[in-house]
């Protein structure tokens, strides 16, 4: 059974993930991805994408026990991809 804060998660990183389509940009709070980075604004949709994806599939029942962790997954994961390099 999934939780309610579990679904709040969810509701959360879809709408950061609906804000990221809308916009075709990064949470420059969270995601601060310099803007000379080759197809930035592709990277920021597929990152979108992949969050929309998460928090519906947490609501879906046959993926109710994986889409919890790869919905976590998809920030750091997305951190540790477009962080600068030093």
């Amino acid at each position: 059974m999934i939780t309610l804060g579990i679904r709040v998660y969810a509701l959360g990183a879809l709408a950061l993930g609906l804000v990221g389509l809308a916009w075709d940009d990064f949470a420059l709070q969270w995601q601060p991805v310099p803007a000379g980075v080759p197809g930035r604004a592709a990277l920021a949709c597929v990152f979108a994408a992949a969050l929309v994806a998460a928090a519906v599939a947490v609501n879906l029942r046959p993926a109710q026990q994986s889409a919890p962790p790869r919905c976590a997954a998809c920030s750091p994961s997305w951190c540790c991809c477009t962080r600068r390099r030093s």
